[in-house]
C-alpha cells in the first residue's frame, strides 16, 4: 500500500529519493522478510545461511538511510 501510494504521488517526490525508493524498498524489505520466513518457519536444517546475513548487514545502511530521508517526505505530503 505504501509504494502505490508513492507511485501516485512520484510527481510531489524528489528525483532522487524517488530512484531510492524504486532500487531499494521492495528488494530490501523483500529480503528481509524472506530470511525472516525461512528463520521462522524452516524447510530445511540450515535456513539461514551466512551469505544471507551478510546480504542483509550490507544492504540495511542504505535501507536506513532511505528510511530517514522518507519520514519527512510522508509528513509532509501523505497528511
Amino acid at each position: 500500500m505504501f509504494a502505490r501510494d508513492l507511485e501516485a504521488k512520484k510527481g510531489q517526490t524528489a528525483t532522487k529519493l524517488s530512484e531510492r525508493f524504486s532500487a531499494y524498498w521492495m528488494p530490501v524489505s523483500d529480503q528481509m522478510r524472506l530470511a525472516r520466513n525461512d528463520a521462522g518457519h524452516p524447510v530445511s536444517v540450515d535456513p539461514v545461511t551466512h551469505e544471507t546475513v551478510h546480504s542483509a548487514l550490507l544492504l540495511f545502511p542504505e535501507f536506513a538511510s532511505l528510511v530517514t530521508d522518507l519520514k519527512p517526505w510522508i509528513s509532509s505530503t501523505m497528511a
